[in-house]
């Protein structure tokens, strides 16, 4: 795909379009990932469980 744009660097306009569905494939593609695997999703819970964690640490300083 990177080859493609850059061939198509002379026609900016057709380029533009090229790396706009590039982005849009990608940003699809994470989304399924993303949603799809537990693994995002612990992470998320994960996350969110070390800022509470800090929140009462700082507060019992």
């Amino acid at each position: 795909m990177a080859a493609e744009i850059r061939k198509l660097a002379t026609n900016s306009k057709e380029a533009i379009v090229k790396v706009d569905q590039y982005v849009k494939a990608i940003h699809a593609e994470v989304e399924k990932v993303s949603s799809g695997t537990s693994r995002a999703k612990t992470t998320v819970f994960t996350n969110r469980d070390l800022v509470k964690n800090r929140q009462v640490r700082n507060s019992s300083l």
